[in-house]
């Protein structure tokens, strides 16, 4: 978004990453980001990216606890996770993609306390690919066997959708996530 505003010096970027649903035709924001596409008739959406989530350790955890070889393994360790009844949106409940059914007894509505978490080297975490490449000490544990796909959605309101500013934003935005499209999956 530096590159953005570099680019137009009088454009001013505000970012809200909130852990809940922001209205475009209240204009609570111009636009929005999200893991499904708009309900609502007047916007416009259209899919991002795919992205690609899974399960991650340190090689401290992994050297340090039972061996992990199929999903079943899993049952024997701790995770981090989201607060279940907390969830935004029903696309962070991630037991669709399993075998087995993970309970995560440390819990968090932030990704990046269970992305520490993780780092801490006591506990295993379902987290995205794209925040993990930017952590060497994450590993993937069973990644053939659990990789969970989401997408993510971008929206803007029909009546804002024509501005300039609102305009150029969003094809920025997309090509950004065009660019660098590898590191989400």
């Amino acid at each position: 978004m530096a590159e953005l505003t570099r680019k137009y010096p009088n454009l001013e970027v505000e970012i809200y990453a909130a852990a809940r649903v922001f209205s475009l035709s209240k204009r609570e924001a111009d636009i929005g980001i999200s893991l499904a596409t708009a309900e609502h008739m007047r916007v416009a959406s259209r899919r991002l990216t795919d992205y690609r989530l899974q399960i991650y350790a340190t090689r401290q955890y992994l050297d340090e606890s039972p061996p992990i070889h199929t999903q079943k393994d899993l049952e024997q360790h701790p995770f981090v996770g989201y607060v279940e009844d907390l969830l935004f949106a029903p696309q962070l409940n991630f037991s669709s993609g399993l075998d087995v059914e993970l309970v995560s007894r440390l819990r968090s509505t932030n990704l990046l306390t269970q992305v520490h978490t993780v780092l801490g080297g006591k506990v295993l975490g379902i987290l995205p690919a794209y925040i993990a490449t930017s952590f060497p000490k994450l590993i993937a544990v069973l990644p053939n066997e659990v990789s969970i796909k989401r997408s993510f959605y971008m929206h803007v309101h029909e009546d804002h959708r024509k501005a300039a500013h609102i305009r150029e934003v969003a094809r920025f935005i997309a090509e950004q996530v065009d660019a660098n499209r590898a590191i989400f999956l």
